[in-house]
């Protein structure tokens, strides 16, 4: 997969934008606060990969699409005593490596990936660390399928708040019900424009026909809800490009795998190359309230005696 554009330049600039010493009277400025708080959003972001949520009903195929992209295959545990099935976060690690996590920030690992050994504990969510590059710029959360309706309306809103894009499974034989248009409509539409709808077990031609198929039919009826629509036969692409390598490249055009990862590495440019224009925009901005000049779009280390000392953070 092609890497992200990079943002270490501008992450360095929003560095040294917060680094500024500021005089008693900037302190109190609360446009200067907000552009400070904004720009510590911001480089917390930009110093992570893009996160992606991988959402759908129950049955609708999130396990399998999540680990296809990941590089792995997992089997979901069962209920833990807290109700209800665990998501699982996968992002980059040196090796493979399990850990229970909670939301307070603790966490407990176990060897291996071993999510039934995580589930033991009754954590909030279990994270599989995997060395595959792709998790270095880009992470994923496998959402649980929930059956009750005030549950999963829930759980669209806890992602669409936390992801910067949405993968929408629905399943190629009954694809897009009526529950599915009404959950999506609790997505903000700046977020479902920069999301995808993935039609998954595409392993019949009806379903990924480019022109009578089910993936044309939700192409032009739910188009103006997301990104991209693509069908995908998920066992294919495994087979097709195990652990993230392409070993059949007709096999992995077939299956729908080149355009889906084509598209999701659309929507995560997107979302990085917004990042590094608001990086630029808060930089100049905050610039401006300080009364510095940006050099070349970055701070400029101020003179002695106007009230600030460039310093490191922290």
């Amino acid at each position: 997969m092609t890497p992200l554009p990079s943002a270490e330049k501008e992450l360095a600039g929003l560095e040294r934008f917060l680094a500024i010493d500021l005089s008693p009277r900037q302190a109190e400025d609360a446009a200067v606060q907000d552009l400070r708080r904004r720009a510590e959003r911001l480089a917390t972001r930009m110093a992570n990969p893009v996160r992606v949520a991988v959402l759908g009903l129950p049955g609708s195929g999130k396990s399998a699409l999540a680990g296809f992209l990941a590089g792995c295959s997992y089997t979901l545990p069962a209920p833990t005593a807290k109700g209800g099935a665990l998501p699982v976060i996968l992002r980059h690690g040196k090796r493979q490596e399990t850990c229970a996590g909670w939301w307070s920030g603790i966490e407990i690992p176990v060897s291996g990936l071993d999510l039934e050994a995580a589930a033991v504990h009754s954590p909030d969510y279990i994270e599989l660390r995997l060395p595959n590059p792709i998790l270095e710029h880009i992470s994923f959360i496998d959402m649980p399928g929930l059956g009750e309706w005030p549950e999963q309306k829930e759980q669209v809103r806890w992602s669409a708040s936390r992801a910067d894009v949405l993968l929408w499974c629905t399943h190629g034989e009954h694809a897009w019900e009526d529950d599915e248009w009404q959950l999506w409509s609790l997505v903000p539409i700046r977020l479902q424009k920069r999301s995808l709808l993935v039609v998954t077990h595409a392993e019949a031609p009806e379903i990924r026909d480019t022109e009578t198929g089910v993936v044309a039919r939700l192409t032009a009826t739910t188009g103006q809800r997301f990104a991209n629509v693509v069908g995908i036969a998920t066992v294919a692409a495994l087979g097709a490009a195990p652990s993230g390598q392409v070993l059949d490249a007709a096999a992995w055009e077939a299956s729908g795998g080149r355009a889906l990862v084509g598209a999701l590495i659309g929507s995560a440019r997107d979302v990085r190359r917004g990042d590094i224009a608001a990086a630029h925009e808060i930089i100049a901005a905050g610039l401006d309230a300080l009364g510095l000049r940006p050099a070349e779009g970055a701070p400029r280390e101020p003179a002695r005696g106007d009230g600030a000392g460039a310093q490191g953070r922290g």
